[in-house]
């Protein structure tokens, strides 16, 4: 079953056919959605004017003053300060 947030981005680029080509995949992945992917939100957003907040609120918050905050980001951010220690093999001297 499609989310209603994908429903309502498909109708607001004017169909399936038309929201593939306006985000540059084909018609067929777009019918298989049942949520927009991940790697596909912004570009949605971008073509439809619906915020990505609202096309998956899992992945994106509406922050202060109208910002997003991504979780996926933020995640990624903070794993990506630190950095794990290294591990010293006696048979790899």
């Amino acid at each position: 079953m499609r989310a209603k947030a994908t429903a309502r981005a498909i109708d607001a680029a004017g169909g399936v056919s038309a929201l593939a080509r306006r985000v540059g995949i084909s018609a067929p992945s777009v019918c298989r959605w049942t949520h927009i992917p991940a790697t596909r939100v912004i570009a949605v957003e971008r073509v439809t004017g619906i915020p990505r907040a609202e096309l998956r609120p899992d992945l994106y918050d509406h922050g202060l003053n109208g910002e997003y905050r991504d979780r996926a980001v933020d995640w990624l951010d903070e794993s990506a300060c630190t950095k794990p220690p290294q591990v010293k093999h006696e048979h790899c001297s």
